[in-house]
């Protein structure tokens, strides 16, 4: 989390979902609301992993960040 810049949040299941990007590779970050212990992170390395993100990307924010 220190190493990347958040894109976008959801919730899942109960979960709080976080998505950075990370440079090379973008990863989540499942925590537990409850207990704020981080439950799961894992690297995603497909385009269909971004599908519930969608909705809450700005893809125009994102790319102006590059330039």
């Amino acid at each position: 989390m220190a190493h990347g810049a958040l894109l976008a949040h959801r919730g899942r299941r109960g979960y709080h979902i976080e998505l950075y990007d990370m440079g090379s590779f973008l990863a989540e970050v499942w925590s537990n609301p409850q207990t704020d212990h981080i439950s799961l992170v894992r690297g995603l390395d497909s385009r269909r992993a971004l599908a519930p993100y969608v909705t809450s990307l700005n893809l125009l924010e994102m790319t102006q960040s590059f330039s």
